[in-house]
């Protein structure tokens, strides 16, 4: 009967870890570099077709909390801003990093190897296509 109960709370256990390991991505915790080129309005076919639209050099310092949850912080190097990530969640596949102090997030998945975030940067009700590459470790 002891055995029996020790196999019971084995399974609990091994179900438990695996379901929080669902929800916190393996390899999200690090350095993430990209270049974000800001959507413009629609409509604006000439605007659209600029190549001298802005190019906006985009750090991600993403640090697992070791409470289940990831801190990090968001940094416009050509702008010289750099702010507090507000929240990171995952629901599934999607990771959604909010950045409340831009009124913006991104929102997109991790590859399966780790080395990528492919996403859409969403500010002022522009979205704009965003990857992010892993340059470092946490």
């Amino acid at each position: 009967m002891r055995l029996l109960r020790l196999a019971f709370l084995l399974a609990a256990l091994v179900t438990v870890v695996a379901v929080v390991d669902a929800q916190h991505p393996p390899g999200l915790a690090g350095r993430w570099e990209g270049t974000l080129v800001p959507a413009v309005q629609r409509g604006s076919r000439d605007l659209h077709a600029r190549s001298d639209r802005p190019r906006l050099p985009t750090v991600l310092i993403i640090r697992d909390a070791g409470d289940g949850t990831y801190k990090g912080t968001w940094e416009s190097t050509s702008q010289a801003g750099i702010t507090e990530i507000g929240e990171i969640t995952t629901n599934g596949d999607i990771i959604r990093i909010n950045v409340p102090n831009w009124v913006g997030f991104w929102e997109g998945t991790l590859s399966k190897d780790g080395s990528e975030l492919k996403g859409k940067w969403t500010q002022n009700g522009l979205i704009s296509p965003f990857t992010l590459k892993k340059t470092g470790a946490e």
